[in-house]
C-alpha cells in the first residue's frame, strides 16, 4: 500500500468508477491522507478514512502525490 495526498489542487472529487463523467461519491481536501490501492489509466483508486467510516473510489492520478506507507 502507498499513502497519497493532493498535490496540485485544494480539493479533489472521489468518483465511483475510473471513467470521465462518473458519479461523484465524495471528496477530500489538501492535507488529507489517503491510501492508494491501484491505478488504471488516468485514475488512481484510493481509500480514505473519515468520521463516517471509510470510502473507496477513484481520483485523477495527476492530482495526487504518492509515497511509501510508513
Amino acid at each position: 500500500m502507498w499513502k497519497a495526498h493532493i498535490e496540485q489542487v485544494s480539493s479533489l472529487a472521489i468518483v465511483r468508477r475510473s471513467a470521465p463523467g462518473a458519479d461523484q461519491i465524495g471528496s477530500f481536501m489538501q492535507g488529507d491522507q489517503v491510501t492508494l490501492l491501484s491505478q488504471s489509466g488516468n485514475f488512481a483508486k484510493i481509500r480514505i478514512r473519515g468520521t463516517d467510516g471509510q470510502l473507496e473510489g477513484w481520483v485523477l492520478k495527476h492530482c495526487i502525490q504518492t509515497g511509501p506507507d510508513d
